[in-house]
């Protein structure tokens, strides 16, 4: 517990290193056990340890705080997926679909309370930097560890669960995936802990220098393209919101050289070659992702299921693909889709879809209007957070192009960004503020 901070953040703090350490403490007890379970009840610990926070939200005060703006986004996801859980279960895919709607719902129940919190929006963000922070730096540093030595409860892991896109389970081989369940989700949640450092790196917050470069490290050793891309969206969208951006430029330009060498010469000091090679044979790919086997993959991967999705204007309901698909005995064609835009098309039909659209476009929309109408009536560094917010939603936003990124850790973090940017203090900043000029800029009245 850290002293001064209230029990729903200590417990908020638990929360995600739950999410953060959980599967890799199912790939301790595995290894004990001399047995390797793909289903198993530990999974759900994460999502149901969500469910304490919105007790702390149902106080009056709290619920009066909850923004219209937040309030209709989270209900239209909720009416989206409530719709595509019945054609779920109506399609035979019941546990799957109860699952699936279950880890893209509970992520809204952190939205909720990170919206109603009484502080202001940049001791908020600076609370959620130091919890993300510090839990990405164990994430990388026990990844350069996994990198070195392939612990054998890992090793175990995956070679029972068959798992061919990690690598051979050999130290300097294996990709990194930490102590998540993969190497996708490990990458994108160090990719998002990055940029929701950059509002506080600086020369005098040394410390943060040797969290971000062990999550970079980790990031790189990855080697998953989509995440990387993403990091580079979200910190070029950050210096295009950002007020403080002109400070903020030097010292990223700084870090990346610094992470760049970091990165390249890490494995040689850590006494492999190989790893370094891995990560520019890896850079060199987007110079020819036509001729790239996993490039080509994806894309006759995503042909397929689209003409399958533009078949079934209704959707296929949920539980058809992702892996929740793994909870039913059912033969489900293209479980391991490469775009969460075409599984979402796929599992919610049309109308569904549409309305997916509208909360995770229309939330970034909302959150860089907001940015603007604050201009010179807000401190700068709440205008921080909703710059910091709407550049994790450009984040999720690429993620989502590779993969499912609204659920699960991910999609916690997703709508902790929304929530962070909906703050009940920006309750008023509307479109129509624009048209106001603020009170610091309206000319002074004159005897």
């Amino acid at each position: 517990m850290i002293k001064g901070w209230s029990r729903d953040w200590n417990y908020f703090l638990i929360s995600m290193s739950l999410w953060c350490f959980m599967p890799e403490i199912r790939r301790l007890l595995d290894w004990r056990a001399g047995a390797f379970s793909s289903v198993q009840i530990l999974s759900l610990v994460p999502l149901l340890s969500v469910l304490p926070l919105l007790f702390f939200c149902l106080k009056k005060e709290r619920l009066s705080r909850v923004s219209p703006t937040f309030r209709f986004f989270a209900l239209t996801w909720l009416a989206a997926f409530t719709y595509a859980l019945g054609v779920g279960i109506l399609a035979g895919s019941g546990t799957a679909a109860i699952y699936s709607y279950a880890s893209f719902i509970v992520p809204v129940i952190v939205g909720l309370w990170i919206t109603t919190q009484e502080l202001a929006p940049a001791a908020t963000l600076r609370r959620l930097a130091t919890i993300l922070l510090c839990l990405g730096g164990v994430v990388g540093v026990y990844g350069l560890v996994q990198f070195v030595v392939a612990p054998p409860w890992d090793t175990l892991w995956v070679i029972s669960a068959d798992m061919q896109s990690i690598g051979p389970a050999l130290p300097f081989m294996m990709r990194v995936f930490s102590t998540l369940n993969s190497q996708g989700p490990c990458a994108d949640f160090l990719a998002i802990a990055l940029v929701l450092g950059l509002s506080g790196i600086g020369l005098r917050a040394i410390y943060m220098w040797p969290l971000m470069a062990a999550i970079s490290a980790a990031l790189a050793l990855t080697l998953v393209r989509s995440a990387w891309l993403a990091l580079v969206a979200g910190i070029i969208a950050y210096l295009l919101c950002s007020p403080r951006r002109l400070r903020a430029l030097p010292m990223i330009a700084i870090f990346a050289l610094f992470t760049a060498f970091l990165v390249v010469s890490l494995p040689a000091l850590l006494g492999d070659d190989g790893g370094g090679t891995q990560i520019v044979s890896r850079l060199q790919t987007f110079d020819d992702l036509g001729h790239d086997s996993s490039s080509l993959d994806r894309q006759s991967e995503i042909a397929q299921a689209f003409d399958t999705a533009n078949r079934n204007p209704l959707g296929g309901g949920l539980g058809l693909v992702g892996s929740a698909a793994k909870l039913t005995s059912a033969d489900q064609e293209g479980t391991a889709l490469d775009s969460g835009f075409l599984a979402r098309f796929l599992e919610l039909g049309y109308i569904g879809f549409a309305l997916y659209l509208v909360v995770i476009f229309g939330s970034l929309a909302t959150l860089i209007t907001r940015l603007i109408a604050s201009a010179g009536r807000t401190e700068v560094g709440d205008r921080v957070a909703i710059a910091t917010s709407a550049a994790l939603c450009v984040v999720v936003l690429a993620l989502e192009a590779a993969g499912d990124s609204y659920n699960g850790i991910i999609g916690l973090l997703a709508w902790l960004a929304i929530g962070t940017g909906l703050h009940w203090n920006f309750g008023k900043l509307t479109v129509k503020t624009l048209m106001r000029k603020p009170r610091s800029l309206q000319p002074r009245a004159t005897a």
